[in-house]
């Protein structure tokens, strides 16, 4: 966060994890973590009770990162896998694609990709 720390929140990470990534932050300067806890529920007014602009959580508990996204789209989101050996990155990011000259087929083109793209995202998630 440019001219101040990067305010952190974690939520439902296994005791072991939660210290390791405490420890961690704690030895960064540009890094705060503001707020722990333990159930997932309010994710929302934690966030803004914090004024959080990270949140590391355990992958399992996000049920729906979407709906916290659209509410805070400059939240970013850090799933940690249960085991801690894999992490997952979820922000909104918006996105300009030069798409060249318009014509009727490129128009089409164009449609039909980024439906195919969301798709994927959605497959994918």
């Amino acid at each position: 966060m440019p001219g101040g720390s990067t305010r952190i929140v974690l939520v439902n990470l296994p005791r072991m994890l939660r210290e390791i990534i405490e420890d961690v932050v704690a030895a960064a300067p540009d890094l705060d973590v503001v707020e722990t806890v333990e159930r997932p529920t309010g994710l929302i007014a934690v966030v803004d009770g914090a004024k959080a602009d990270f949140l590391i959580a355990g992958d399992d508990a996000l049920e729906d990162v979407g709906v916290l996204l659209r509410e805070r789209p400059r939240l970013k989101v850090l799933a940690v896998a249960g085991d801690g050996r894999q992490t997952f990155l979820y922000e909104l990011r918006p996105q300009e694609v030069s798409l060249g000259e318009v014509s009727p087929q490129n128009l089409l083109e164009a449609i039909r990709a980024a439906i195919r793209a969301d798709a994927y995202e959605i497959v994918t998630s």
